[in-house]
């Protein structure tokens, strides 16, 4: 047993050696890339900047088995290395926007080498070098983390704005100050810099706690309000419906939030409250052709609702106000496919409920000639409606012949012209849309 401990031991200590080894070899190779860098030109630097990361990856692994000195000049190596990884690919891209940046995490491991730094020297200057090095290195996850976002890689931006804001930290814990925040809004700001490109990225956990940290500290910002809604929407909708009433009364003028609470009122389908608001959003936006749209939408939606009612008068102001919105949609955006479609809609709906109201007459039975006469003025009515809806789904299908709802509807509306020459036309392109083909050319796009 006692051979066998020994063993044990043994091995322990050879691996221990070859750890510290490698370290030391991998450390000498990072050390003539650094060496070669100062005296290299063109992409060359670049190369050789890698090489000497990719060398100091290795030798960070075994730095724990190496004496103070040698592990504080590795640490130190690292350091350097990485920052002016980061300060070279930041220059570079910003001449050359089409320039790949090896490593979105350089300036992170740049802070993380000089923290090490910090924590294991004795010596004040290596103390007072790694400081001086933090520094660098968290202005190097501003403009990283701002490149990144600029790329639309968000969760690297989210990374080196997180990291930013720790490393500010850490620098103040241990009496350094650092003008990368000048003022304590300007720190809220990039901590929700983090937050939302977190969010963009997919990352809800990591973004959460920033965004509750914000919202409990009651940072000024419309933003805080909008991901908060957002966190607890899924989850405690009432709770969500609160803070993002704080957030309208608070910040009455925002865009976002107000956009936030449309979209609750249309999920939930609270047509009434949701006419005030989309008003609001058009004042605030006026040519933002998706309002006038949502607009046109609510009162096309409460225009069915009163006509199920049999309230017609209400159902006849409701389709006077959608029409005008889907037309000032269409004078801002006059070939806007869905403000076509909803004007031809919006017709063919109310032929439809006068068609469903003929209907549930002629069942009646009543062969009276008053009776009679009101069939045929609303069989007028309908053709009406028919004849208005048309040119709209005849625009619709230029702009869009592959959508099944327009090809629907001509078809229909033809069949009810007696026109089975032109409804068969449709038939047979529904036909071909169900088949898997898609139909580039518009039947009216010459006509």
């Amino acid at each position: 047993m006692k051979n066998l401990l020994l063993c044990f031991c043994t091995l322990f200590l050879i691996s221990g050696s070859v750890f510290a080894q490698d370290a030391e070899a991998s450390f000498k190779e990072a050390s003539k890339s650094w060496k070669s860098y100062a005296t290299a030109g063109g992409d060359e630097k670049m190369d050789l900047l890698n090489q000497a990361a990719q060398k100091l990856d290795m030798a960070i692994k075994g730095a724990s088995e190496l004496d103070e000195k040698k592990a504080t000049k590795l640490y130190k190596l690292r350091g350097d290395v990485y920052n002016e990884l980061a300060t070279q690919s930041v220059t570079r891209y910003q001449l050359d926007n089409g320039f790949k940046i090896p490593d979105m995490k350089a300036s992170i491991n740049s802070f993380e080498s000089y923290k090490m730094l910090y924590e294991n020297a004795s010596k004040k200057y290596a103390k007072r070098d790694a400081m001086e090095g933090m520094k660098n290195a968290v202005q190097g996850m501003r403009n990283m983390g701002s490149v990144a976002f600029q790329q639309e890689d968000y969760a690297n931006s989210y990374h080196n704005f997180y990291n930013l804001s720790n490393g500010f930290d850490y620098l103040k814990e241990n009496g350094q100050t650092s003008d990368v925040f000048p003022t304590d809004k300007e720190y809220n700001d990039n901590l929700l810099y983090a937050a939302l490109t977190a969010n963009a990225a997919g990352m809800k956990e990591e973004a959460r706690p920033i965004i509750e940290r914000l919202y409990n500290e009651k940072f000024d910002d419309a933003g805080v309000y909008e991901n908060m809604y957002k966190i607890y929407a899924e989850e405690d909708p009432e709770k969500a419906l609160k803070v993002l009433a704080e957030g309208r009364e608070k910040y009455p003028e925002s865009e976002a939030l107000l956009i936030a609470e449309i979209n609750y009122y249309m999920s939930n389908n609270k047509l009434d409250e949701l006419v005030g608001k989309l008003e609001k959003a058009i004042e605030l936006d006026p040519t933002n052709t998706s309002f006038y749209l949502a607009l046109g939408s609510t009162y096309d939606n409460l225009t069915q609702r009163e006509l199920k009612a049999g309230n017609k008068d209400k159902a006849g102001e409701y389709f006077e106000k959608a029409k005008k919105y889907y037309n000032e949609t269409l004078t801002i955006e006059p070939d806007n496919s869905t403000a076509v479609y909803s004007t031809g809609a919006l017709y063919y709906n109310r032929a439809a409920s006068m068609l469903t109201e003929l209907i549930a007459m002629e069942e009646k039975g009543d062969y009276s000639k008053a009776a009679m006469d009101q069939q045929t003025a609303i069989r007028g009515e309908i053709q009406k409606e028919f004849e208005n809806a048309l040119p709209f789904f005849q625009k619709a299908e230029k702009l869009n012949p592959s959508d099944m709802n327009t090809l629907l509807a001509l078809k229909e509306i033809y069949a009810r012209k007696d026109d089975f020459e032109m409804s068969g036309i449709f038939k047979k392109r529904i036909e071909q849309l169900n088949a898997g083909e898609k139909l580039e050319k518009s039947y009216f796009a010459d006509k």
